[in-house]
């Protein structure tokens, strides 16, 4: 499923990349992901985050222009900016992005001590970075199902929306009771950890 096959009525998570190709103008991704955020700003299609989302999207969004405005390279300029404190305050556009947010209609869910320890134990059942974990946690605590990413699939890379279903059990004591894993539902049938890799490794 891409995103222009959303039906009016369904409730998605948004990931970083969504956000960032919106803002970003991204040449190749930028026109769908607006297409969304507009649908969404109209209340066709129910939208989530995470506050854990939004920093990374904030960041993001803060070492391209970084890059855009000084003609640096990618490589290293986290660090280049941490040494150049003023280059950070010469920014503007990052934070424009960011108080058009709460105008978006995007739900921003919080992430709370437990999802982060549920994050952890799915990191190493799974095989998935802190990010992604973090979302499959919140998108587990809060019932949602479907994952707007991108997707590299059959060498093309394409935005996708992923439907996700339980798999796996935390252990016990660990965030919600009722909460699993998931896995990518696209395709052929997968074995939980691999499935699960699979539809999130390009969450972020």
């Amino acid at each position: 499923m891409i995103f222009a096959d959303l039906v009016a009525g369904e409730a998605i998570f948004l990931d970083a990349n969504t956000l960032v190709y919106h803002f970003s103008q991204h040449v190749a991704f930028g026109s769908a992901c607006s297409a969304l955020l507009r649908r969404i700003e109209r209340g066709e299609v129910t939208a989530y985050t995470s506050s854990h989302v939004l920093s990374e999207v904030c960041h993001k969004l803060m070492t391209l222009e970084a890059c855009a405005v000084n003609n640096w390279v990618p490589a290293g300029v986290a660090n280049r900016l941490k040494r150049h404190p003023a280059a950070v305050q010469q920014l503007v556009h990052f934070q424009q992005a960011m108080s058009r947010i709460p105008q978006s209609g995007i739900q921003v869910l919080p992430l709370s001590l437990l999802q982060i320890v549920a994050g952890a134990a799915l990191s190493r059942q799974l095989g998935l970075l802190t990010n992604d974990s973090l979302i499959v946690a919140v998108m587990q605590a809060n019932g949602l199902t479907k994952l707007a990413r991108l997707a590299a699939e059959f060498s093309t890379i394409t935005l996708v929306v992923s439907n996700m279903r339980p798999a796996t059990r935390l252990p016990r004591g660990i965030g919600n009771p009722a909460d699993r894993g998931c896995v990518s539902q696209q395709g052929d049938h997968h074995d939980s950890r691999r499935g699960c890799r699979n539809g999130l490794a390009r969450a972020g």
